[in-house]
């Protein structure tokens, strides 16, 4: 499996970088694979779709915990605002609680 990670990652920088129009780059990819052995092993696996599905799924999780965190942060935002509040109408009522005569 780790031999098919940097097949993968051999194969992704094996691409140019340089913009190719798209009939060269349909004959260009297939053959730029079939050249590299690397490459080749990593198109030809018989689990080339599953580590697709695990790398999809990867990302659907990491989006989800990105969401959550969000979500997470937006809210502990809140209660430290909701907090700072209830610590200054606790040190008005302190303050109130001293003050001689009737309270109001």
């Amino acid at each position: 499996q780790a031999i098919l990670a940097q097949a993968d990652w051999h194969c992704k920088a094996a691409v140019p970088s340089r913009r190719l129009a798209s009939s060269d780059m349909a004959a260009h990819t297939p053959r730029k694979l079939a050249e590299d052995s690397i490459c080749k092993l990593a198109v030809s696996s018989p689990r080339r779709e599953e580590l697709q599905t695990l790398r999809a799924r990867q990302t659907q999780l990491l989006q989800q915990q990105k969401d959550l965190a969000k979500n997470l942060h937006k809210k502990l935002g809140q209660d430290i605002a909701a907090q700072a509040r209830n610590v200054k109408s606790c040190h008005v009522a302190i303050t109130r609680s001293r003050r001689a005569g009737a309270l109001r």
